[in-house]
């Protein structure tokens, strides 16, 4: 049975699949608390990348591993939603709080991605600590709207 297993205590991540059990550590550092992204390789050689999200105490955790697309390119592999498996079945060991602490405002950001040409995945180009600051950036940088939107299409 394929499942995952979040130790807030250690916090690290567990995951059983396919027969096989990876494991990663969450680094509070790289603020991958609330959203981590790391890969695995079977042993058969099958490449997924795998999604640890759980903005906050009271959100319910959940893993989706994604298949990856072009893994040898230069510009490193590409990631195939369309082959999403969520993995439903979970464990926590600890207190989910005490992994996030008291004040979580820190812990959410707001991040500004702008398309890349001839590629599926958008580039980032800020993260900020708040909706008004990534607002800000966007509007200085590609002329966003007052909600951080920017038109691609133009009439003349």
């Amino acid at each position: 049975m394929n499942k995952f297993k979040i130790d807030y205590n250690k916090k690290e991540l567990t995951l059983h699949y396919e027969g096989e059990v990876f494991s990663w550590f969450i680094n509070e550092d790289e603020d991958d608390l609330s959203d981590f992204w790391n890969s695995l390789t079977t042993k058969e050689g099958v490449v997924k990348d795998i999604n640890f999200h759980q903005e906050d105490e009271n959100q319910k955790p959940s893993l989706a591993l994604y298949g990856v697309l072009n893994v040898d390119s230069p510009e490193g592999g590409t990631i195939d939603t369309s082959d999403e498996i969520v993995i439903d079945v979970y464990e926590t060991v600890g207190n989910a709080e005490s992994y996030f602490g008291s004040d979580m405002t820190y812990k959410k950001h707001f991040y500004v991605d702008i398309p890349q040409e001839h590629k599926e995945e958008w580039l980032n180009t800020g993260t900020f600590d708040t909706r008004e600051e990534a607002i800000k950036y966007a509007q200085e940088k590609f002329g966003a709207d007052e909600n951080g939107m920017v038109s691609l299409i133009s009439q003349s």
